[in-house]
C-alpha cells in the first residue's frame, strides 16, 4: 500500500489531492495498527519523526502528535504500558498547528488507555493538550473549557468520553 500511494501519485497529483508524504505515511502506518502490522507502523512513525526538521513548520505539531499516538497504539498493543504512557505524553509535547487548535488532537490512544485503568495518565494529557486547543484568543474556548471539564469528569467518575474525536 505505502509502495503504491508513493509511486501512482505525483506531486503536482498529491498537492492537488492536498496530500503529502508525511500525510500518506501516518495514515498507512495508522492503518498498519489497525491491521496488526505493528512492525511497520512503528518504522513509519520512527522515520516521520526523525524527519520532521523537513516538514512544514505549520505541519510539524500534526506530526508529533500522532507519530507518537501512533508509537503510543503499538507500545500498548506490545504489552508495554509505560512506553505507551510516555508516547501519550510525547504527543501533547507540541505547539500545535492549526488542525490540532482548531480541532483538538486524536483521543484513540488515550481511551485505549482509560479502558486499561490509566485515569492519571490521560489526565495529564489533557492538561497538556490544553496548552495549545485552549487559547484564549479563540472565540470557542469557552466552549472547549466546558467540554474538558466535562470529559474530566467522565474520566474521574471512571467512564471513558465518547464523541468522534474519541473514537
Amino acid at each position: 500500500l505505502e509502495e503504491i500511494l508513493h509511486t501512482s501519485l505525483n506531486d503536482k497529483e498529491r498537492k492537488d489531492l492536498k496530500l503529502t508524504a508525511d500525510d500518506m505515511d501516518m495514515d498507512i502506518a495508522w492503518i498498519s495498527v489497525e491491521t496488526g502490522d505493528l512492525k511497520e507502523a512503528k518504522r513509519l512513525a520512527e522515520e516521520k519523526l526523525e524527519k520532521n526538521t523537513a516538514t512544514a513548520s505549520w505541519k510539524k505539531g500534526d506530526l508529533v502528535n500522532r507519530a507518537n499516538t501512533i508509537l503510543g497504539r503499538v507500545a500498548l498493543r506490545e504489552g508495554d504500558m509505560e512506553k505507551a504512557k510516555i508516547y501519550l505524553q510525547r504527543s501533547s509535547e507540541t505547539t500545535g498547528s492549526p488542525v490540532l487548535n482548531s480541532f483538538g488532537p486524536s483521543y484513540v490512544l488515550a481511551k485505549e488507555l482509560l479502558k486499561e485503568g490509566e485515569k492519571k495518565a490521560v489526565l495529564d494529557y489533557l492538561d497538556s493538550i490544553a496548552l495549545f486547543w485552549i487559547q484564549p484568543s479563540d472565540r470557542t474556548a469557552k466552549e472547549k473549557r466546558a467540554l474538558m471539564k466535562k470529559w474530566k469528569k467522565i474520566i474521574e467518575s471512571g467512564g471513558v468520553p465518547d464523541g468522534p474525536a474519541w473514537r
